[in-house]
């Protein structure tokens, strides 16, 4: 039988966040996922993820921004107050500033320990964390239409996004190091231009019948059909370290997402980049962040990260108002004033050393605020 896509015929938004827990005194990952999600059972939107030291929080699947967003907030307050007596504090960001993937404990759940068994030392060094989207579409067809169309906006969510200048208390001199460990892992990265939704489930038969993977979630493109959920997932984003910002990056993820598919409805052309230079851009966020020259067109034109976005938010014109997304978008322009995480860790670093990052991390999650 043919897989169903779930398809809604509205854009329904939701985010999982991976959230680590760390020692309150040491700000170190401390391996207390099991315990805490055991003392979560029956309460939705808990999951465990590939470590023991994280906790995958995850909002349903809303109508609005503005629902995802309480569900996020509700849920992670609900793990912060769970937590904290147990001398556990938490940290949203793409990776640990300090520790790195040694120090960390593989989760006992089936699945991370096939993927770690599947992968070896690619897996097992995945120790980065991200911010799933998802945004509803109709049907199978435009959710890989609107998937293959994003691809050119991938490099603003990673730039606008980007938390992970730091690997094992190292700085890589990356935005996001998250990106380039995560494009290591066979299926992630930027998807394949597909031609059709028969195109996309005649390539996961292949893969499922070579025992590539064992299901859909084992394909971490930057934009993929989730078929079941009915929408268009994605991946693209480093781990925010406030929700403000995680929210603002779902405005923005469902504001595209319905730009691209009034125009795919209305038959215009939905602009498009070839590959190679989506390619480059996306490698010029992970290295720059906001500060990256992106690829414009075949003659080599360049446009700033900011320029750009303007210009996306141009496009939109007055749909922002009609998602209800404008507090959002004023969200993603305080993060392109400040800065993104990555900014804020290196500020932090060079003003009071590498071991006052996490702690900076820590407070911007409970405050939720952008400091600097």
């Amino acid at each position: 039988m043919r897989p169903r896509f779930a398809g809604r015929s509205h854009p329904v938004v939701g985010a999982a966040l991976e959230v680590q827990l760390v020692d309150l005194e040491t700000e170190l990952p401390v391996p207390a996922a099991p315990g805490v999600l055991e003392a979560l059972v029956g309460r939705p939107g808990f999951r465990p993820s590939l470590y023991q030291s994280l906790v995958q929080v995850e909002t349903e699947i809303r109508d609005t921004v503005a629902e995802a967003t309480r569900d996020l907030y509700e849920r992670v307050d609900t793990l912060r107050h769970l937590c904290e007596p147990m001398g556990i504090g938490l940290l949203s960001g793409a990776t640990h500033p300090i520790a790195g993937w040694r120090d960390l404990h593989i989760d006992e759940a089936p699945r991370a320990q096939a993927f770690v068994r599947r992968l070896q030392w690619v897996g097992r060094r995945a120790a980065v964390f991200g911010l799933r989207l998802h945004v509803g579409v109709p049907d199978g067809e435009k959710a890989i239409a609107i998937g293959n169309a994003i691809t050119t906006l991938v490099p603003l969510f990673v730039a606008l996004s980007a938390s992970s200048p730091f690997w094992r208390g190292h700085d890589t001199g990356l935005a996001s190091c998250r990106t380039r460990v995560i494009e290591n892992i066979p299926n992630a990265g930027l998807p394949p231009a597909l031609l059709n939704y028969s195109e996309f489930l005649a390539y996961v038969r292949t893969l499922r019948a070579a025992e590539t993977i064992e299901h859909l979630g084992d394909i971490w493109w930057d934009a993929r059909p989730n078929l079941g959920l009915g929408t268009l997932e994605l991946q693209a984003c480093d781990a925010p370290q406030t929700l403000r910002e995680a929210s603002a990056m779902m405005g923005f993820a469902q504001a595209v997402v319905v730009w691209l598919l009034r125009n795919y409805e209305a038959g215009n052309l939905i602009p498009q980049q070839d590959r190679w230079i989506v390619r480059e851009n996306k490698w010029r966020a992970t290295r720059f962040g906001i500060d990256a020259e992106l690829v414009t067109n075949q003659g080599g034109r360049l446009a700033t990260v900011r320029d750009f976005f303007a210009r996306v938010v141009d496009e939109l014109g007055d749909l922002v108002d009609q998602l209800d997304v404008r507090d959002q978008f004023e969200v993603l322009e305080e993060m392109l004033a400040k800065g993104p995480g990555y900014v804020r860790q290196r500020r932090a670093c060079s003003e009071n050393g590498l071991k006052s990052v996490p702690g900076l991390v820590m407070e911007e999650l409970r405050q939720d605020r952008i400091s600097y």
